[in-house]
């Protein structure tokens, strides 16, 4: 069996496709995620940093978005202010929400979207 290698490069390089790092701040002002409101590309990773410890990041649907998403990421609560984020990546460009859902912080506005309409 014979192997092509410009094949085989055209292969692997289709194969690693490489989106843009999209940085978020969870808590640096209060209840909020900073930006809490953006577009990403397919492709792109979004890193929520945990500037406080209590907090977490829920996806959410827009018609109930204080509540869990079935199919959603969720970083269950972070006690730690380490610097490591949670990271997500964007698979489509339908709209993500999400929230914290720590308490009432959600009701008290601390929630964000992704590719908002």
């Amino acid at each position: 069996m014979h192997v092509y290698l410009p094949h085989l490069l055209l292969v692997t390089h289709a194969a690693v496709v490489h989106g843009a790092t999209i940085a978020v701040q969870v808590a640096r002002n209060g209840l909020s995620f900073t930006p809490n409101s953006f577009a990403a590309e397919v492709g792109d990773q979004v890193e929520f940093y945990f500037v406080h410890s209590g907090h977490g990041v829920t996806q959410g649907g827009f018609s109930s978005p204080c509540q869990p998403s079935s199919d959603g990421f969720e970083s269950g609560l972070v006690q730690t202010s380490d610097g490591l984020p949670f990271t997500i990546t964007v698979t489509n460009k339908d709209p993500i929400y999400f929230y914290c859902p720590v308490s009432t912080h959600c009701q008290h506005g601390m929630g964000g979207a992704i590719n908002a309409p």
